[in-house]
């Protein structure tokens, strides 16, 4: 049985919380995890797996303060340069 006051923003609530501490990242080859995310099909067994991906790695406490360290796999990190100036290639500035 439902809730009646049940709403939408109840059912997009994270389903975990925590404070966030500390984050870092590492590459690392591909998991089986990874494999329904990022790789289009599993590499075979016994062949070598060239890639590397990236995989944050997430420290903090939830509200009553259990320590966590999070894997979080899936996740492309990327960097966003604002450019202004001309894009006609013989303007020069």
């Amino acid at each position: 049985m439902e809730k009646e006051n049940d709403t939408a923003a109840d059912a997009e609530e994270p389903y975990f919380k925590f404070r966030l501490n500390n984050i870092d990242n590492f590459v690392s080859p591909p998991s089986d995890l990874d494999y329904p995310i990022i790789l289009s099909k599993p590499i075979p067994p016994g062949k070598k797996v060239e890639a590397s991906l990236p995989i944050l790695r997430v420290f903090g406490s939830t509200e009553t303060g259990q320590k966590i360290c999070a894997y979080i796999h899936g996740v492309f990190p990327y960097m966003y340069v604002e450019y202004t100036g001309s894009l006609i290639p013989d303007d020069g500035s």
